[in-house]
């Protein structure tokens, strides 16, 4: 099912994926910067993820970092614990092990 296609014709789909506009955030004013952050919370809260626009990310950017994520998550369990931050560790824990470390 492609969840933007449906969003943008209107489809009767339940939680489809908000696409929001980012580039009021970059380059607005305070006003539109909070409208943005308030679309950016309701879509979280409501849904738990949306697709960004006009984030002014290259595509190349985007590559290289699915290619760092495809390199770190074949790396051995070993070498990925090496990289626990403390204040992060719980929620690394559970990227790395799908569950909390105790």
């Amino acid at each position: 099912m492609n969840l933007l296609a449906n969003e943008r014709s209107g489809s009767n789909v339940s939680n489809p994926i908000p696409i929001i506009d980012f580039q009021p955030f970059i380059m607005g004013n305070l006003q539109t910067q909070k409208a943005v952050a308030i679309k950016l919370e309701r879509a979280m809260r409501e849904v738990g993820c949306f697709y960004l626009t006009n984030t002014a990310v290259s595509l190349k950017q985007v590559a290289q970092v699915f290619t760092f994520c495809q390199y770190f998550f074949a790396l051995p369990q070993e070498e990925k614990e090496q990289l626990l931050m403390p204040q992060m560790a719980p929620i690394t824990a559970i990227l790395l092990n799908g569950k909390k470390k105790r």
